[in-house]
């Protein structure tokens, strides 16, 4: 029996004989604070409609009370606020013969944590100005909370490891990745949905005895949205114009991911 603790991991492992070894990681909850920059630049038709509005007296005065001021660009500071959710692994690792083993594990990720983004920006442009007029919890100033409200998950990985010889172990595993996102709550803007996850590597341990692990694994979804389904993507609610870049229309976005991972290990 082994444990190992990191900052928010905690990692434990049993090993009921040489070919039978259980383990439990878990990730705690952190709070992320994350501070850059944003640029937001209005199109020509914009321009040209609001400076037409605001060459009237009593509209233009109307305009600069909620923030609707035609400028070009706005740029300024921005802060977003994310808790990365807490994650569990339950794993079991069975040796069927003396070169092939197989890796089993089921996990959870609380993905609820994520049921709103707060995004604070140090100047808001027009849009923002006009969203601030309907139902929107825009909150103090210009700070924009934009609900997610994200499903928990739970899902299935299994991997295969073939120990060719005692410097090279092949290894490939496929997992189940459900999405999180409920369908009312589907967007462009985070096209993720129900897909597999399939990856492929090898190790190899040097005479020096310095281990080498690279891996490479490929992710696809796509998510369906009829017209007028999603809160957050293409609902003709006009009181939603913020979230709903794509009023009415149909839409279908596929994300493609292929990740590459090399590390190197060694004891000294």
């Amino acid at each position: 029996l082994k444990l190992l603790y990191l900052p928010h991991h905690y990692v434990l492992w049993y090993a009921l004989n040489p070919w039978l070894t259980f383990g439990v990681v878990y990730q705690s909850e952190v709070d992320l604070e994350m501070k850059g920059e944003f640029s937001w630049e209005n199109s020509d038709q914009w321009m040209t409609f609001v400076g037409s509005l605001r060459e009237d007296p009593l509209v233009r005065l109307a305009m600069d009370a909620v923030g609707v001021r035609g400028e070009r660009k706005v740029e300024g500071d921005v802060v977003i606020a994310l808790t990365m959710p807490e994650h569990l692994s339950l794993g079991v690792s069975v040796l069927l013969t003396p070169k092939l083993r197989v890796n089993v594990d089921y996990k959870f990720t609380g993905w609820s944590a994520w049921d709103e983004m707060v995004i604070e920006l140090s100047k808001t442009s027009d849009l923002m100005a006009i969203a601030s007029i309907g139902e929107f919890n825009t909150g103090e100033g210009v700070s924009l909370k934009i609900p997610m409200g994200m499903q928990d998950t739970w899902n299935v990985a299994v991997g295969l490891e073939y120990q060719y010889n005692d410097q090279w172990v092949l290894r490939m595993g496929v997992e189940d990745r459900p999405t999180s996102i409920p369908d009312d709550m589907k967007t462009p803007l985070l096209p993720l949905g129900d897909g597999m996850l399939f990856g492929f590597g090898f190790g190899y341990e040097s005479v020096s005895g310095a281990v080498y692990d690279v891996a490479i694994s490929y992710f696809e979804s796509t998510i369906n949205m009829p017209g007028n389904t999603s809160d957050f993507g293409n609902s003709e609610d006009p009181t939603k114009l913020i979230y709903n870049p794509y009023p009415g229309q149909d839409i279908e976005a596929t994300t493609t991911v292929v990740m590459f991972e090399m590390g190197v290990r060694r004891a000294f």
